[in-house]
């Protein structure tokens, strides 16, 4: 079918459409690749960061709950012998 005989597609054609897109800047590429994927600028690096150490606080905490030996296995103290980052 053709533009003409389509007015929703015509409209389409007509609009400009703009992609949001970051440059690559310092050490920053996984901030960039989620912000072009959301296409806004969304994730800044102090919000990554924060997201992170959510992330480790929930890995300790699950950790810390498990049956394999919990506060005193192992794994949990290499863990938090390591520290965040």
């Amino acid at each position: 079918r053709s533009a003409a005989a389509n007015p929703s597609h015509r409209r389409v054609m007509s609009e400009h459409i703009w992609i949001y897109h970051e440059r690559q800047e310092a050490q920053l590429c996984g901030q960039h690749a989620l912000n072009n994927l959301v296409q806004a600028c969304s994730f800044s690096p102090h919000s990554l960061a924060e997201i992170a150490h959510q992330l480790d606080e929930m890995e300790l905490n699950f950790m810390a709950q498990n049956s394999e030996g919990g506060t005193r296995s192992k794994d949990y103290l290499a863990r938090v012998g390591e520290g965040s980052g």
